[in-house]
C-alpha cells in the first residue's frame, strides 16, 4: 500500500475529476463542504483511470484540511505512478512526504478536536481514532479495510454520546456495556486461528492441504504422524484464517505423540473456531467419544466454536459406516481427497465470523490497550458518580484519573 499526499487549493477539484464511491451511489451534496470534526476520516472509493477506458482502483480518501487530501491506494507501483501522473499533470509538484506532513499537521491543528481527551483525561484519540485510522491504512484485505473505516465512525459517534451524557451512572453503564463484550475484533488485526481436530487418520493433514490447494501438511496412513501443531494463512471472503493441522485426538504412550495432543488441546481452548474431523468409516459413537474425551462437556463448545466435518465421504458405500446416512445438517460432509463439499465448509466458516460482527452497529475492541482505557474511563466515572451523589455535585462535575 502507498499513501499519497495531495496539497493546495486545486487538489480537492482536480481529485473530484477521478473520484467515485465503491458502491456506485452518488455523493452527498454535503460531501464537497469539508467540516473539521471529519478531519482525517476515511471514506472509501475508487479512483478512475479514465486513459485506460475507466479501469479503476480501491482507495481510501482522507480530507486532512479543505486544500489537502490523503489517498491510500492498494495498487501496485504502476497504478500509483499513474495516480501521481494525474496530479502532476494538473500542475502539482513532488515533495518529500516529511515536508508534506508537517505543512499540512500545521494547517489542521486548529481544526484538530480534543474535546474526548479533555472529557477523560485519557489518550482517547489516540487510542480509538487514530489507531481506526492506521487500521484502514494497513488493513490487509479490502473487507476489512471496510469494516475499520466503519468502526472509526462507530468510535467517534461511541465517545460523542458519552461526552454529551451528563448522568454519570448512565455513562458508565454504556462503557460497562462495551467492555462486556470483550476483545471481540481481534479478526480484524489478528488471523482467525482455527485448529483443526480429530482422532488420527481421520484426515486433517488432507484436508488442510485440500482448502489450501497446495500440500503443506504431512499426508500417511501412520498414525502418530503429526505431533506438532502445522499451520497455514488462508483468505475467506476477506477474512485472513490460519488453519493449524493439530495432532490427532487418541489415547497414546508415545511422550512427544502426547505433547502434539497437548498442544492441540491449548490451541482450541484459545481459538475462534475449530474444525472437528471424523471419518465416515469409523463410527459416530467413536468420534463423538473423541471429542468428549479432549473437551469434556462437548455439546456446548461445539455448538458454540466448533464445525463439525465428515470428511472421506468418496468412499463407497459398503466402506462407510451406516452410522452416518442419518447423519444430523449440522454436519458437513466433504472429501478432501475429490475436494466435495469444502465450498460448503468455507462458507460456513466465513458465516461463524460473521455471526459474530454486531452488524456494524456499534463499535468492536480489538487489542488490550483500548480495553484498559476503557475500563479506566468506566472507573473514573463510576468515581465521579459517587462524589456526585456524596457532595451533591452538579452535571458538569470533571472527573480524570
Amino acid at each position: 500500500m502507498a499513501v499519497l499526499g495531495v496539497r493546495g487549493s486545486g487538489a480537492w477539484t482536480a481529485f473530484r475529476e477521478r473520484w467515485s464511491r465503491a458502491d456506485g451511489k452518488p455523493d452527498d451534496p454535503s460531501f464537497d463542504r469539508f467540516r473539521p470534526e471529519n478531519a482525517s476520516r476515511p471514506y472509501f472509493g475508487l479512483f478512475r483511470f479514465d486513459e485506460l477506458g475507466g479501469v479503476a482502483d480501491e482507495i481510501v480518501l482522507r480530507r486532512r484540511t479543505p486544500d489537502a487530501i490523503e489517498i491510500d491506494s492498494h495498487g501496485g507501483d504502476r497504478v500509483v505512478e499513474r495516480i501521481i501522473d494525474f496530479f502532476v499533470s494538473r500542475g502539482a509538484v513532488l515533495e518529500d512526504g516529511d515536508s508534506w506532513s508537517r505543512r499540512v499537521e500545521r494547517e489542521e491543528s486548529p481544526g484538530r478536536d480534543d474535546r474526548w481527551d479533555r472529557a477523560f483525561g485519557l489518550p482517547i484519540r489516540e487510542v480509538f481514532f487514530d489507531a481506526s485510522e492506521t487500521l484502514v491504512a494497513r488493513a490487509s484485505t479490502d473487507r476489512i479495510a471496510k469494516i475499520a473505516i466503519r468502526q472509526s465512525a462507530l468510535w467517534r459517534r461511541f465517545f460523542d454520546a458519552l461526552s454529551t451524557e451528563t448522568r454519570l451512572d448512565a455513562r458508565a453503564a454504556l462503557l460497562d456495556d462495551l467492555i462486556a463484550r470483550g476483545i471481540s475484533g481481534r479478526r480484524l488485526v489478528e488471523p482467525i486461528v482455527v485448529p483443526i481436530l480429530g482422532a488420527p487418520n481421520v484426515g486433517k493433514s488432507s484436508l488442510l492441504n485440500a482448502l489450501l490447494g497446495r500440500e503443506r501438511a504431512v499426508v500417511s496412513e501412520t498414525p502418530g504422524t503429526t505431533r506438532d501443531l502445522v499451520g497455514a494463512s488462508l483468505v475467506l471472503d476477506g477474512w485472513n484464517f490460519r488453519l493449524v493441522d493439530a495432532a490427532g485426538l487418541r489415547e497414546t504412550d508415545d511422550p512427544i505423540e502426547r505433547e502434539g495432543a497437548r498442544l492441540a488441546a491449548e490451541r482450541a481452548e484459545t481459538a475462534n473456531f475449530a474444525l472437528f474431523v471424523c471419518d465416515a468409516r469409523k463410527s459416530r459413537e467413536e468420534g463423538e467419544r473423541a471429542f468428549a474425551r479432549f473437551l469434556g462437556d462437548s455439546s456446548e463448545r461445539l455448538a458454540r466454536n466448533g464445525l463439525r466435518v465428515l470428511n472421506k465421504t468418496d468412499l463407497p458405500e459398503s466402506e462407510r459406516s451406516r452410522d452416518w446416512l442419518d447423519a444430523p445438517g449440522d454436519w458437513i460432509k466433504v472429501s478432501a481427497r475429490t475436494g466435495a463439499g469444502l465450498d460448503r465448509l468455507a462458507r460456513a466458516l466465513v458465516e461463524k465470523v460473521d455471526a459474530g460482527n454486531d452488524r456494524g452497529r456499534s463499535p468492536e475492541v480489538w487489542n488490550e490497550r483500548q480495553m484498559e482505557l476503557l475500563k479506566e474511563a468506566r472507573d473514573a466515572t463510576r468515581r465521579g458518580a459517587r462524589a456526585k451523589r456524596d457532595f451533591d455535585g452538579s452535571d458538569s462535575f470533571v472527573h480524570r484519573v
